[in-house]
C-alpha cells in the first residue's frame, strides 16, 4: 500500500500478551544438624540430585543450613554430608528409590 507524499504512514503497534502466572515458588529451608561435617548439600528432583548444586552455609552453631525457592509439588531429596549420600534424620516422610534404600520427600503448598 503506498502512502501520498507527505502522510505519514500507518503502523499498527502490537501489544505483548501477558504469559498465564504459573504456581508461585515457596522458600523451603533445608537442614542438617547432626554432624559437624566439612561439607553438607542437598540433592533432588529440584536439581537433577547434583551435589554441586546447593551447598549448605555452616552456622555458628554448627548446622547447616540452605533455603531453596521451589515451586509447589512433591520433592524427593538426600544429604550429601562429606560425600556420602544420607536421608534427612528428622523428615519421616520417605520413598524407596531405585539403590536399595530411601528418599526423603518434601511437599511445597
Amino acid at each position: 500500500m503506498r502512502t501520498k507524499k507527505g502522510e505519514k504512514k500507518k503502523t499498527t503497534k502490537t501489544t505483548a500478551r501477558k504469559k498465564p502466572a504459573g504456581p508461585k515458588t515457596k522458600q523451603v529451608t533445608f537442614q542438617w544438624t547432626l554432624t559437624e561435617a566439612n561439607a553438607v548439600a542437598v540433592v533432588g528432583d529440584f536439581n537433577r540430585w547434583d551435589p554441586n548444586a546447593h551447598l549448605l552455609k555452616k552456622t555458628k552453631d554448627w548446622e547447616w543450613k540452605a533455603t531453596l525457592r521451589l515451586k509447589p509439588g512433591k520433592y524427593e531429596y538426600m544429604f550429601v554430608v562429606d560425600g556420602e549420600w544420607r536421608e534427612d534424620p528428622v523428615n519421616p516422610n520417605r520413598a524407596p528409590n531405585p539403590h536399595g534404600g530411601f528418599n526423603s520427600v518434601c511437599e511445597v503448598l
